[in-house]
């Protein structure tokens, strides 16, 4: 059965799960980036699990109304938890140092299969569209990757900033 599942997937689909590997194993190792980059992964990947949802169930109010809740969820959430040391900001170069870190590349596979899964059981039952508890299970799955990259991103943000940001400070990240 998962051959044939296999067997029917798309090219382009292991080109974007080799895309995601890449982009998550670059993250492993101690990087620096600008604000701007440290923005653009988890609005990209927020987005790939809207849309997933929206490929998924279409514009059903339930399912975008969960992935929102989820999402804000997990940023109030995030706010609360102890910091991880090692994030810098160096005023000179204008970038931040990031230590490397598995979670945005965990992440990253959790929202790719996540939307392999719920488009394989969607084309063998198509009946799951309309059944509540599976579309806010994916919603509420969805809506946390998506929070816990935003959290990531934002959590690192104040870490760089939430000192004096004209100094290189030596910070935490949520």
């Amino acid at each position: 059965m998962i051959l044939a599942i296999l067997a029917h997937t798309p090219v382009w689909v292991f080109a974007v799960l080799a895309l995601l590997i890449a982009l998550g194993v670059r993250r492993l190792k101690v990087r620096e980036v600008t604000t701007r980059q440290l923005l653009v992964l988890p609005i990209v990947m927020g987005l790939f699990s809207l849309f997933g949802l929206y490929q998924s169930f279409g514009p059903q109010p339930v399912a975008i109304a969960t992935w929102l809740v989820v999402v804000a969820a997990s940023l109030a959430v995030a706010r609360s938890l102890p910091p991880q040391a090692g994030v810098q900001y160096s005023a000179a170069s204008r970038r931040i140092r990031i230590p490397g870190s598995g979670w945005p590349l965990a992440l990253m596979m959790t929202i790719f299969f996540l939307r392999y899964v719920a488009a394989v059981g969607l084309a063998l039952h198509p009946a799951l569209r309309a059944e509540p508890t599976f579309v806010v299970a994916i919603a509420a799955a969805y809506g946390l990757s998506s929070g816990c990259f935003a959290a990531r991103a934002l959590g690192t943000w104040r870490a760089a900033f939430g000192r004096r940001p004209n100094t290189t400070t030596t910070t935490s990240i949520a």
